[in-house]
């Protein structure tokens, strides 16, 4: 087995660049994940339009209820 390179000592040259790595493909991975994430829900778009005109034919609906109600 191989110790490590910086025994408690301050890291450098090759450690700070395969850190610096690491955080750039967390960084990459994340925003690939994100990317998809949002490349998937937006497909739902015809979708998201018929949600709203549901929703507004639901309000039309209880406002005329509402207008019912109020009358004597």
């Amino acid at each position: 087995m191989v110790p490590p390179v910086f025994i408690g000592g301050v890291p450098s040259g090759m450690e700070l660049a395969v850190m610096a790595f690491l955080l750039i493909l967390i960084a990459a991975v994340a925003y690939g994940t994100v990317w998809v994430v949002r490349a998937v829900s937006d497909r739902g778009g015809s979708d998201l339009e018929a949600r709203v005109e549901h929703l507004e034919g639901e309000v039309a609906a209880l406002r005329e209820d509402r207008r019912n109600r109020e009358e004597p």
